[in-house]
C-alpha cells in the first residue's frame, strides 16, 4: 500500500511539472499578435506601424514581409536600451526572422561618437547622408554598394557599447547572410555595429571584443560541459548500486543542469527552435531546480549526522525530497509565468523575458528579485548545513573514535557518511562559489576579471563534477563490474 501511495505522489510531482512545461510552452508558441509578446528579441525588432497589411493579414514594411509569427501588438518601448516605458499599441517585426541583418550603431539619421571608453549617438539628421557604403561579397565578387538603396539587409540598431573601430574599410566586407568577414573570420552581426562615417557615408565597422571573446567562451564551455553531465547521468542512471536515495538526488540535480545548459547554448547560438520566450522560463526553471535538488544533498548529509534519526523508507524519504526539489521551482517558475502574463503586478515589476532579450530585461531590482535573492537564501542555507555538519563530524570522531573502530559495521557507515559529506561540500564548493562570483559580476558589470572568472567556472561545472562523481577508482570499478556482466550475459545469450 505505501508503494502504491508513493508511486501515486511521484505521479502528481510529475503531472505539475508536465503541465508546467506545456503552459510555458504554449505561451511561447500562441499568436504574438495578440499575446503582446515578441516572437524574439526586443533588440533584434524594428517598429513596423507604418506597414500596410496584405490580404493574408501579413504586415509589408519597407519591402519586407511580415507574417503572423514575425510580429507583435505591443504597448512598450525603451529609452536609452536600459528603461522600459509603457506606450500606445503599435505593431514590432523581428526583422532579423524574416531577412539577414545588419545591426546599426544608431538609428539611421544619428551619429555614432566613440572614444573606445563612453559612446552616443548624436541626432544630426539634417547632415546626415542618404547611403551607408560598405563592402559587400557575394559569390563572385567584392564591391563597394550602399546598403540602403540596394535594401540588401534590413538594419536592427543597438545599444551603444564601448566599441573598437576597424580602422580600415579595405580590411572587411559584409557577407550574404550579413556577417562582417575580417581576415578570414566571421564575425556574426550581434557582435558589431555599423555607423556613418563623415559627409562620404563610408561606414565605419565597429566591435565589442569582450562581449565577442565571452560569447566564444560560454559557447566553448557550455559544448564542453554538456557531453560530460549526459556522461555522468548515463552512468549513475546505469550503475545499481549507484541508484540510491544520494545517487537519484544527484541525477536529477545533473538532469536539471543539463538541460538548463542546453538552454542556455540555444540561447548562445540564437536558435528559434524554441520560441525566445520560452528560451527564458526554461532556463529559469531548470536552473532552480538544479538549485534546490543542490539544497536537497546539503540537507539530507546535514541531516544524516546531525538529527540522529534514521528514516529507513528511503522511497518515502526521496519522494518528500522531489516534492520540494520541483514543487518549489514549479511554484516559482508559475509565478513568473503568471506575473509576465497578467495584470496582477506593474509593468517594470514584471520578469520581462522575450521582451529585450530571452532572458530578464536589464532591470538589476527585477533579476535580483526573482533569480538572485532565491539562490541567495539557498547558497546561505547550504552554508549552515556544511558548518554545522563539520563541527558534528569533529566532535563525533574526537569523542567516538575508539568506539567506532571496534564496531566495524558502525565504522564503516560513518566514514561512507563522511566520505560522502566531502563529496557535497566540494560539489557546494564548486557551485556556490562559481555562481557566488557571478552574483558578484551581476552586481559589480564592470568589472571584467569577475565577469570572466564566473563564465569559465560555470561553462566548465559539468567537467568538474564529472572528475568529482564519475572519475574515481569505486565507480570506475563498478562500471567495469557492470559492464563485464552485461558482456558475459550477451555471451551467455548467444550460445
Amino acid at each position: 500500500m505505501a508503494k502504491i501511495r508513493t508511486c501515486g505522489f511521484l505521479s502528481v510531482v510529475h503531472s505539475l511539472v508536465t503541465v508546467l512545461l506545456c503552459v510555458i510552452i504554449v505561451t511561447g508558441l500562441t499568436d504574438n499578435s495578440i499575446s503582446k509578446q515578441l516572437p524574439c528579441e526586443y533588440r533584434d525588432s524594428v517598429n513596423i506601424s507604418s506597414g500596410t497589411r496584405d490580404a493574408l493579414g501579413n504586415i509589408v514594411h519597407n519591402g519586407v514581409v511580415y507574417t503572423s509569427q514575425n510580429f507583435a501588438l505591443i504597448n512598450y518601448d525603451y529609452v536609452d536600451y536600459d528603461v522600459r516605458v509603457d506606450v500606445a499599441n503599435y505593431y514590432r517585426g523581428c526583422i532579423c526572422q524574416v531577412t539577414k541583418c545588419v545591426r546599426l550603431c544608431c538609428p539611421i539619421g544619428q551619429w555614432y561618437l566613440s572614444d573606445g571608453e563612453s559612446t552616443g549617438c548624436v541626432d544630426k539628421s539634417e547632415d546626415f547622408p542618404a547611403k551607408i557604403l560598405a563592402n559587400v561579397t557575394t559569390t563572385n565578387e567584392t564591391k563597394l554598394v550602399n546598403i540602403i538603396e540596394r535594401k540588401i539587409y534590413g538594419f536592427v540598431p543597438q545599444k551603444p557599447c564601448p566599441a573598437l573601430m576597424i580602422e580600415d574599410i579595405e580590411e572587411w566586407a559584409l557577407d550574404d547572410s550579413g556577417s562582417i568577414i575580417l581576415r578570414d573570420i566571421a564575425v556574426p552581426q550581434e557582435e558589431y555595429c555599423l555607423a556613418v562615417g563623415g559627409d562620404t557615408g563610408l561606414a565605419e565597422a565597429y566591435f565589442c571584443p569582450l562581449e565577442v571573446e565571452a560569447s566564444i567562451t560560454h559557447s566553448i564551455g557550455l559544448i564542453l560541459s554538456i557531453p560530460f553531465l549526459v556522461a555522468t547521468l548515463l552512468i549513475y542512471a546505469w550503475i545499481p548500486e549507484l541508484r540510491n536515495i544520494h545517487g537519484k538526488s544527484l541525477i536529477c540535480y545533473i538532469f536539471a543542469l543539463t538541460n538548463a545548459y542546453i538552454v542556455l547554448l540555444l540561447m548562445h547560438f540564437g536558435s528559434n527552435i524554441i520560441a525566445c520566450e520560452t528560451q527564458g522560463y526554461l532556463l529559469y526553471f531548470f536552473v532552480l531546480v538544479a538549485f534546490f535538488w543542490l539544497n536537497v544533498m546539503c540537507f539530507d548529509i546535514f541531516w544524516t549526522f546531525s538529527s540522529g534519526v534514521v528514516i529507513k523508507n528511503e522511497r518515502k524519504r526521496f519522494l518528500y525530497y522531489s516534492l520540494y526539489a520541483w514543487g518549489c521551482p514549479l511554484i516559482l517558475a508559475s509565478l513568473v509565468v503568471i506575473f509576465e502574463n497578467t495584470e496582477l503586478i506593474q509593468v517594470h515589476l514584471r520578469p520581462g523575458f522575450g521582451i529585450n532579450s530571452c532572458w530578464f530585461y536589464t532591470d538589476k531590482m527585477v533579476q535580483f528579485m526573482y533569480l538572485y535573492l532565491p539562490l541567495l537564501i539557498l547558497i546561505a542555507a547550504n552554508l549552515y548545513f556544511f558548518i554545522i555538519t563539520a563541527v558534528k563530524i569533529i566532535r563525533v570522531q574526537k569523542a567516538t573514535d575508539a568506539a567506532l573502530k571496534n564496531d566495524s559495521r558502525r565504522h564503516n557507515r560513518f566514514e561512507n557518511d563522511r566520505y560522502r559529506f566531502t563529496l557535497y561540500l566540494r560539489l557546494f564548493i564548486v557551485m556556490g562559489v562559481t555562481w557566488t562570483f557571478e552574483i558578484i559580476s551581476w552586481a559589480m558589470e564592470n568589472s571584467i576579471w569577475i565577469f570572466y572568472v564566473a563564465d569559465v567556472c560555470n561553462c566548465l561545472l559539468g567537467v568538474m563534477i564529472f572528475f568529482l562523481f564519475v572519475w574515481k577508482q569505486k565507480v570506475r570499478k563498478l562500471v567495469a563490474k557492470r559492464t563485464s556482466s552485461r558482456l558475459q550475459q550477451n555471451k551467455n545469450n548467444v550460445r
